[in-house]
């Protein structure tokens, strides 16, 4: 039989040492104490029970403590050296062979639907707000990558780029520029 005082015990030692709390300040709040009734419930039902299972599942969530100001000042710094690189590569000479070459680029970017960053930009919009909406309070459904990647692959098709492919690497990269993580949910089975 389970000896829910040494559940207990265990459980506040897997606390202290895997969560390092800046607070350990002895007043209760109304919601640390919805938690702990909502645990003893669960502990509750488990002595009842005479069977159960834990169900366990992925999911993609919002990563709370990631380093998302790290990754902006980085990227400020990039579009900085991209900035003085253009400085300094401009020419006096305006109309030059140069200068033809990218109109005739520009206007194929126009018939095109844009630049192929700009079709990112938009696969990448895309698939965050499809994101956002299926973790809001009023759905909060279980995303996978692979959802990611069928958004992302929905947008492509509808803004005519053939040449996307959401691959591995596309959505470690979209999970990073997001601060977005992978979460393991288990669920009780009485």
């Amino acid at each position: 039989m389970i000896n829910p005082h040494r559940v207990a015990e265990l459980l506040s030692n897997l606390i202290s040492e895997k969560l390092s709390l800046y607070d350990h300040a002895t007043v209760n709040h109304t919601r640390d104490e919805e938690v702990a009734e909502h645990f003893y419930g669960q502990v509750e039902s488990i002595l009842e029970s005479t069977h159960y299972s834990f169900q366990t599942k992925d999911t993609i969530d919002f990563n709370d403590n990631s380093n998302t100001k790290q990754f902006e000042d980085e990227e400020a710094e990039e579009e900085e050296e991209e900035e003085e690189e253009e400085e300094i590569n401009n020419d006096d000479e305006r109309f030059d062979e140069t200068f033809m070459e990218y109109i005739e680029r520009f206007r194929k970017y126009l018939e095109s639907g844009g630049t192929k960053q700009q079709k990112l930009d938009k696969i990448d919009q895309y698939t965050y707000e499809k994101f956002e909406k299926a973790r809001s309070r009023s759905e909060f459904l279980f995303i996978h990558d692979i959802h990611l990647k069928k958004w992302a692959l929905q947008k492509a098709r509808e803004i005519n780029d053939n040449t996307f492919k959401a691959s591995d690497s596309w959505i470690f990269h979209f999970k990073r520029r997001h601060a977005l993580c992978s979460r393991k949910v288990t669920k009780l089975i009485t």
